[in-house]
């Protein structure tokens, strides 16, 4: 279906490379941190005070790279296109954009049975995403939660038929919580990968 393959371009476009900027800035950040600990450790564990001095200087970029900035309003374009009748306007920040022609293959083509089945699909993936501690299926299932989400909100500014009130909502709390997640996810992985290391290594005499 045409839509569909608007769709994916548009999941390529628009954002990719700024949430892969803000994924890398809170990688780094998890790995300065993992450094600060890492020294603080080596203070403690050969009682050398200088050592701290390591774990200040990461302390700072990693002070930069993982705090929260608010977020910023984009403001409203100009010349903003005329509303529609046809089509029922999403307030989602998080609506692609696309042509009406898209938006009209999807009100003939995106059916109930197949809303309810990406229903499913972004609240399994997304839950999964949450607990799964394997990489690989952490960013499998949080990547399709994450184009689930998006068509579903293009399916509401469509005005497809079984779009049950409350979608934007749920799918702006998942797009929302990506970063979070991601910045978790590698929290997590550390905790277990430095409490694993700490439980092999050999006690000193």
């Amino acid at each position: 279906m045409e839509f569909a393959k608007v769709k994916k371009e548009q999941e390529r476009e628009g954002g990719k490379m700024k949430k892969l900027g803000r994924f890398l800035k809170a990688f780094f950040g998890v790995v300065c941190v993992i450094y600060v600990v890492t020294f603080i450790w080596l203070a403690i564990d050969t009682r050398k005070a200088e050592i701290v001095l390591g774990a200040v200087l990461f302390a700072v970029p990693a002070y930069f790279l993982l705090r929260k900035r608010k977020a910023k309003q984009e403001p409203q374009g100009a010349t903003a296109e005329p509303v529609r009748p046809i089509v029922r306007q999403a307030v989602s920040q998080y609506t692609p954009d696309a042509p009406e022609e898209t938006l009209r293959d999807m009100r003939t083509y995106y059916t109930k049975e197949q809303i309810e089945d990406d229903v499913r699909i972004l609240s399994e993936s997304f839950k999964l995403a949450q607990q799964t501690a394997n990489i690989d299926t952490f960013t499998s299932r949080l990547a399709l939660a994450q184009r689930t989400a998006l068509t579903l909100l293009q399916a509401e500014k469509a005005g497809c038929k079984g779009i049950l009130p409350g979608t934007s909502k749920t799918c702006d709390q998942v797009l929302s919580s990506v970063k979070d997640l991601k910045i978790a996810f590698l929290e997590n992985s550390y905790i277990k990968e430095t409490t694993e290391a700490m439980l092999l290594k050999t006690p000193s005499v």
